[in-house]
C-alpha cells in the first residue's frame, strides 16, 4: 500500500479523526486577547481535531492536508460552524513543503505530528523555510517532531542524510532535542520557553516527540 493509500483509508482517517484535540492549542488560544482577529493555520489537519478548536475559537483559519480523505473529514467536522461553500474554501488539499498562501499571511501555524513526514534533509528543512515564509513577523509556530528515541536498534541513517533513516522496511524522519532545536533556528525560530518531551504509550511502541511554541 502507498503511503497516499494508508492516509485516505478509512481506517487512519476513522483513527485520526477520534484523537483528541493538542492540550497546548487550547493553552495557545488562550494567550490570545482576541482569536477573532487571529489568522491561523493548521498544516496537515487529518481528521480536523486542531482546525475545530480554531473554528470554535471564532479564528479566521485556513486548513491543508495532502491526503483528500483528510481533507473531506474536516470538512465534515466543521459543517456545525459554517457554510459548505466555506469550509470548502477553507479547507482544502495542499502540501507543507509549498503551501498555497501568500507570504506573511498568518499569526499562528499549527504543525502537529507534520515535519517527521519529511523523506529528505532538505525536505524537512524546506517545510520550516515554508513555514517562516508564510508567518508573518512575530507570528508562532506550534509544532511536534518525532524523536530519534522511537528508532529501533537496528535503524540505520540512509546515505547521505542526517536525519533519514531505514527502520526495518520503513524509511523514517526523526531528530534529536538538540538537532531539533538546531534545525529550528537554522529557519529563523526560537522557542518561547522549554521544548516539551511527551511520551504516550500506544498498543506497539511508546512515542516520543518534541512539542513547542516557537516564533
Amino acid at each position: 500500500m502507498s503511503k497516499d493509500d494508508v492516509w485516505n483509508s478509512p481506517e487512519r482517517v476513522r483513527q485520526f479523526s477520534e484523537m483528541t484535540p493538542d492540550v497546548h492549542l487550547a493553552a495557545l488560544l488562550e494567550r490570545y486577547d482576541d482569536c477573532g482577529e487571529l489568522r491561523a493555520l493548521d498544516v496537515g489537519c487529518a481528521g480536523g481535531r486542531n482546525t475545530e478548536i480554531l473554528a470554535g475559537a471564532g479564528c479566521d483559519f485556513y486548513a491543508v492536508d495532502t491526503a483528500h480523505a483528510m481533507v473531506a473529514a474536516t470538512r465534515e467536522r466543521l459543517r456545525p460552524f459554517m457554510s459548505g461553500e466555506e469550509f470548502a474554501r477553507r479547507v482544502s488539499v495542499g502540501n507543507m513543503l509549498r503551501l498555497p498562501f501568500e507570504d506573511a499571511r498568518f499569526d499562528l501555524l499549527i504543525a502537529i505530528g507534520v515535519f517527521h513526514q519529511a523523506e529528505t534533509d532538505e525536505e524537512l528543512r524546506r517545510a520550516l523555510q515554508e513555514a517562516r515564509r508564510v508567518l508573518r513577523p512575530g507570528g508562532r509556530i506550534l509544532s511536534s517532531i518525532f524523536s530519534t528515541e522511537m528508532l529501533s536498534p537496528q535503524a540505520r541513517r540512509m546515505p547521505g542524510q542526517r536525519f533519514i533513516y531505514r527502520d526495518g522496511e520503513r524509511i523514517r524522519c526523526r531528530v534529536s532535542l538538540e538537532e531539533w532545536a538546531a534545525i529550528c533556528a537554522g529557519a529563523g525560530f526560537a522557542p518561547e520557553g522549554e521544548i516539551e518531551v511527551r511520551r504516550s504509550q500506544n498498543p506497539d511502541h511508546m512515542r516520543v516527540s518534541f512539542v513547542g511554541i516557537f516564533t
